[in-house]
């Protein structure tokens, strides 16, 4: 089975070369989606061309896979930490998700603590704990799990995502404030069926800088949880 990797990196030649050693390493072929100047972006102000480049680049990763023959497609962004044998996880997640009809998987999350066993209400094992046929437990997750660091998604699921987000929701989305934000972490890992890997494949690298001290302290405890030597 083969699954496309992609990785967002725009205009970071240095978090480039740092994910391509960390994929190589891992023994996993990326395909690195580096974007470009974008009309899409005109006449915003310097918040919305962040927020909305970022979401645009995961589209168009989006569409790309699309246009593949693969079932499953993974994709990522470029400040983060990998397991070392995500390579044989990753067809597992895949062949997990077939069977348990899911729409996306988180592979990597923002959370300040695991879950895991854990009995939060917020999480709720949907399978993985009695059933040796699955690689991981998976759990749904609430709609305030952020992060779009690494997930998997369905065809369809993807599908989905570009006609619902790919056309003129955005520029719709200025207009009506009843709209989900377009913003990655408020659309692409909201919808369909979804759960949220137990032992994450990525986290956090903690290189990133954040003005906002909250949004600082979550990033920086989100690697700190879940870091072992065993990401890369």
């Amino acid at each position: 089975m083969h699954i496309p990797v992609y990785c967002l990196s725009y205009h970071n030649p240095r978090r480039q070369e740092s994910m391509q050693r960390r994929f190589n390493k891992a023994g996993i072929h990326v395909i690195f989606y580096c974007g470009a100047e974008d009309e899409r972006l005109n006449d915003l102000d310097d918040k919305n061309r962040r927020v909305w480049s970022c979401m645009f680049g995961h589209l168009d990763m989006i569409y790309d896979f699309c246009q593949s023959a693969s079932e499953f497609g993974v994709f990522c962004e470029d400040d983060i930490l990998i397991k070392h044998d995500i390579a044989v996880k990753i067809p597992c997640v895949a062949k997990d998700m077939r069977e348990l009809k899911l729409d996306v998987v988180l592979l990597g999350y923002l959370i300040s603590f695991s879950f895991y066993k854990t009995n939060h209400s917020d999480f709720r094992l949907i399978a993985g704990e009695t059933d040796t046929n699955l690689g991981d437990e998976y759990y749904e997750y609430p709609f305030d799990l952020w992060g779009t660091q690494m997930y998997m998604l369905s065809k369809s699921y993807a599908k989905q995502l570009l006609n619902k987000y790919y056309g003129d929701y955005c520029r719709r989305s200025l207009l009506d404030n009843t709209m989900v934000h377009f913003s990655a972490d408020w659309t692409i890992t909201k919808d369909g069926r979804r759960a949220a890997l137990a032992r994450p494949l990525a986290i956090e690298d903690n290189s990133s800088n954040y003005e906002d001290p909250g949004q600082a302290d979550l990033h920086r405890n989100s690697h700190t949880v879940f870091y072992t030597p065993e990401f890369i």
